[in-house]
């Protein structure tokens, strides 16, 4: 009976520390997302900037 609580115990555990890991995993990949998004963003609006350059005339 011990062993078999021990065991159930140690599952029971294993099973808090999966579902701690993959909530961390889901927030840092939420993170990590939002951080491309924001450099993909940054990037189209310096492109943009370096567009509008280029096509100002020039006397």
């Amino acid at each position: 009976m011990t062993w078999l609580s021990f065991n159930l115990t140690r599952i029971h555990v294993e099973i808090i520390l999966l579902k701690t890991t993959i909530r961390i995993n889901l927030k840092f990949e939420k993170l990590l997302f939002r951080f491309k998004q924001r450099m993909e963003e940054v990037s189209l609006l310096k492109f943009c900037s370096r567009a509008k350059t280029l096509n100002q005339p020039t006397n």
